[in-house]
């Protein structure tokens, strides 16, 4: 079935924006109108099928990592020394479980932020730890392996299950971890917990204003904010304006991107990621790096030393 999907992708030479995807799914769904012959019950049906895709190959990513990429190695020496010393925390807006998994293997304890009373896992050994030596990590956008019950409305959080064998596989039905509730050939009772990458972004569910609440807590009473690979794109406003109405102007800002978003003096920079900071921050101190990802991390780690 995968290499079925990988090969109609490259026949059919698909190369489209998902954010003009999933808004017009939203749209269809928002209005209850046709679009390009579909209802928007169907277009329902296509989205979540799209969803679940989203899921079952970044969970497959995740699991065929080996955990013992520099550049992370080096984020997460990083982050026990600043964890050893002052509170830390991590707002983000991916999906995968990357940063959990070198975080289980590298004894690292974090809290998700979420409500225990809305959440269920099948791994009895994870819970919100409160501890000073404990990182947040908030995530605003959902993740591949939290699914909401159709039945009950309980959010399960699958840890030990490899979601990718959860799904699509015909030899294990997935079930909700509260109620037990199956779902049947027609309906899949387990929706992903995601929010997609839409212009039309629903943070109304509870789970996301606690999430969004959480993380706009955490901004206020930060004096140091480092944003990593993230460029401001004027798409996500409701996270600019998170961002805008929480940050503190006495806090400091690093920029971490990439040599390719630097400007060049002469040129016109207007559409670089710099000038959209600067519009947005301007009463904090901003500091822009642009060794990317590895080598920042890399020179910090021997700073620390």
């Amino acid at each position: 079935m995968v290499e079925n999907v990988r090969n109609a992708i490259v026949y059919e030479n698909i190369d489209v924006n998902l954010e003009d995807v999933f808004t017009s799914f939203d749209k269809s769904l928002e209005e209850k109108e046709f679009l390009n012959e579909y209802s928007y019950s169907k277009m329902d049906v296509i989205r979540l099928s799209l969803t679940r895709l989203f899921v079952y190959y970044f969970d497959r990513e995740v699991h065929n990592h080996d955990f013992q990429t520099e550049d992370y190695l080096n984020f997460i020496k990083y982050i026990k020394t600043r964890r050893s010393s002052e509170p830390l925390s991590i707002i983000t807006t991916n999906w995968d479980t990357l940063l959990e998994e070198y975080f289980s293997k590298n004894t690292i304890d974090y809290n998700l932020c979420l409500n225990e009373k809305y959440y269920i896992t099948d791994d009895e050994g994870f819970g919100n730890e409160k501890t000073s030596r404990v990182v947040n990590l908030i995530k605003i956008h959902g993740s591949i392996n939290w699914f909401r019950c159709l039945k009950c409305n309980s959010l399960c959080i699958f840890k030990k299950k490899k979601i990718a064998e959860l799904l699509f596989n015909d030899d294990r039905v997935e079930a909700c971890l509260k109620c037990n509730s199956h779902g049947d050939e027609e309906t899949e009772i387990l929706q992903p917990e995601l929010v997609t990458p839409t212009m039309i972004k629903s943070i109304d569910h509870q789970l996301y204003k606690n999430l969004w609440n959480a993380a706009a807590t955490e901004l206020r009473n930060a004096d140091e904010i480092i944003f990593i690979g993230y460029s401001l794109p004027i798409a996500d406003y409701e996270f600019r304006y998170l961002l805008q109405k929480s940050i503190p102007k006495e806090a400091v800002i690093t920029v971490v991107l990439h040599n390719s978003d630097k400007p060049i003096e002469g040129k016109d920079n207007n559409h670089l990621p710099e000038k959209r900071y600067r519009d947005l921050f301007p009463k904090n101190f901003i500091k822009f790096n642009y060794s990317g990802f590895k080598e920042f991390f890399y020179e910090n780690k021997k700073d620390k030393r």
